[in-house]
This record gives C-alpha cells, structure tokens and sequence, in this order.
C-alpha cells in the first residue's frame, strides 16, 4: 500500500536521520533493520534485535506520539 506521508508519519524518519548525522552512523546501518510505527494505548519507542517500533495513540492527536528527540536518545541508547 502507498500513501502520502503526513508530518505526524514523517517524525519518526526525521529522527533517525539527525541520528545518523552523529559518529554513530555505522551502528544505525548495521543495527537498524526495521522500523514499525503502530497504535498503541499511549505512546512509546523501544528498540529490539535492530527493530525499532514507535507507538502512538491516535485518539491523543499529535502529542500522543514520542517526539523526535525521544525517537533519536532511545536509538542513540540502543546502537
């Protein structure tokens, strides 16, 4: 399925984009395989086994979603 990506659906890319940024680029590329965005009662990141998932809740609207900075300190702590 394609769709457009809103500003909500982007953060996550962004995030691992500033990451990458930093001296820790390689441990991203060798560690980071998939990243799954899902709905969850509250929102969350948590990094597993090179998985990143992101949770939100999408009745919060858009503070019911991590920020990219918690998205990049929990790569940055994982990697």
């Amino acid at each position: 399925e394609i769709y457009t990506l809103s500003l909500h659906d982007a953060l996550p890319i962004y995030a691992i984009a500033q990451v990458a940024k930093t001296a820790k680029r390689g441990a991203i590329a060798e560690g980071l395989h998939i990243v799954k965005v899902a709905a969850a009662a509250r929102p969350g990141v948590n990094v597993q086994r090179g998985v990143l998932t992101i949770s939100y809740a999408p009745q919060g609207g858009p503070s019911a979603r991590p920020s990219s900075l918690a998205i990049a300190r929990a790569l940055e702590a994982a990697l």
